[in-house]
């Protein structure tokens, strides 16, 4: 008991790794990020369904090998296991019915909806380690003020290793892309239908902290936020 104990001690020490945490029972939803063990907290109703209307049609012009998952298990590395909220797969890198959790190798794009308390990761830690993978483009999708999301696009530059601005960045109303193959999303009709619009304010143009001021400054929906 007292070995187990020590043992312990010094794993969480030097940060977990995911063949340690495959090998006791986590009693909660969970990732592994930089050998940190993070709770998985709850996600509000826009969140859930504005994940499912963007893999909804990230899936309608879907070519083989491509498929679409939603919180799947992502390795990234022994320190680094992840769910992002959606993923499109290469079906020739990765048996998606055969494993738990899927290779990093295998994703094409990776998108992650910005909630408050992921705020950081999403930003941040998420993508560096996904660019350090080599998942080759990255979506951050926040919440705007008029409910609708904005999608923020990055690629991956070889070169340097990180993520940059794809020529359009920013996309409020539409979203159009070539990669990972072509894809066209009406973001108006992606709005969640579980609250109205908090407002009918005139259309403008986002910035990048567009959604951050609109996540600390809205007024907390009990339907959208339960």
């Amino acid at each position: 008991m007292v070995t187990e104990l020590v043992d312990g001690i010094r794993a969480i020490s030097r940060g977990w790794t995911s063949a340690q945490v495959g090998e006791v029972e986590v009693p909660y939803d969970w990732e592994l990020i930089e050998g940190r063990l993070i709770v998985r907290g709850r996600i509000d109703q826009w969140h859930r369904s504005i994940r499912k209307s963007i893999a909804a049609s990230l899936g309608q012009p879907l070519r083989a090998p491509y498929a679409v998952v939603t919180d799947r298990c992502l390795y990234l590395d022994e320190l680094d296991v992840v769910r992002p909220d959606i993923a499109v797969i290469d079906e020739a890198e990765a048996n998606l019915y055969g494993t738990q959790c899927l290779s990093a190798s295998a994703a094409a794009l990776v998108v992650e909806i910005v909630s408050a308390a992921t705020l950081s990761d999403d930003w941040f830690r998420k993508p560096r380690l996904y660019a350090a993978a080599g998942i080759s483009n990255y979506w951050r999708v926040e919440r705007g003020h008029d409910e609708r999301p904005i999608v923020y696009q990055y690629w991956l530059d070889h070169e340097s290793g990180e993520y940059v601005p794809a020529p359009t960045f920013v996309h409020t109303e539409t979203l159009a892309t070539t990669v990972p193959y072509r894809i066209r999303i009406d973001l108006s009709a992606a709005r969640a239908r579980a609250c109205a619009p908090s407002d009918s304010a005139a259309r403008r143009t986002h910035g990048p902290s567009d959604g951050l001021r609109a996540m600390r400054s809205r007024r907390r929906c009990p339907q959208c936020y339960g």
